[in-house]
């Protein structure tokens, strides 16, 4: 995932790049089973994404927000998910900082459960937002909130799944990146970069 150097190709034909997006040759999804598609942070080898710099990282949320939209619009495509697998912890073999972009030609089944929960929670609340609710509520308690900010807030959920888990929520409410606005995609990059420093911060201070 580097750039190509004289004598040695690589994905990227490029000399240098600053975000680079294509098809993954080796897809989980392919043709009417949906579409898989890597993105690479940085040409830095050695990098992570806590590791750019506010600009450069909002050039991988423009390209995520990109693909999304183009990817939404295919006919075959139900659900488009970005993502990235980091740290040999979790079984990465390719070091180099990318993630990757999931087109689903159907709701996938956590995605599938959660919008039953918001439109149980809708039902029953006479026409509530689930996810606002969450948030209020967590904003009201305070003691697990992580960032909060005019346009997003971060917190470490009530009954968290992982050991290490935070969840990341616009103030306003939209259904996907390409929905949001002009304020909260240009805070996005510096909330992000601080949530993952954060965490670069509690494992750097454990292996030492």
């Amino acid at each position: 995932l580097c750039p190509s150097r004289p004598g040695s190709p690589t994905e990227i034909p490029a000399a240098d790049y600053d975000v680079a997006v294509f098809e993954n040759r080796f897809p989980s999804l392919a043709g009417d089973a949906g579409r898989c598609e890597v993105v690479c942070f940085t040409p830095d080898h050695d990098a992570s994404f806590a590791d750019l710099g506010e600009e450069h990282a909002a050039l991988v949320v423009a390209a995520w927000t990109d693909r999304t939209a183009e990817l939404s619009r295919l006919p075959s495509v139900a659900q488009v998910f970005c993502f990235e697998n980091r740290g040999r912890e979790i079984g990465v073999t390719l070091g180099h900082p990318h993630g990757q972009i999931y087109a689903y030609p159907f709701v996938t089944p956590r995605t599938e459960r959660m919008l039953e929960s918001a439109a149980a929670h809708h039902r029953r609340t006479g026409g509530g937002n689930l996810f606002d609710a969450t948030v209020a509520a967590e904003r009201a308690d305070g003691r697990r909130i992580v960032l909060d900010t005019d346009h997003w807030t971060a917190f470490v959920p009530y009954a968290a799944h992982w050991p290490y888990e935070v969840h990341l929520h616009p103030r306003r409410r939209v259904p996907d990146l390409p929905a949001l606005d002009g304020a909260a995609r240009t805070a996005l990059p510096q909330v992000y970069l601080e949530l993952l420093r954060r965490f670069d911060r509690i494992f750097e201070k454990r292996e030492g």
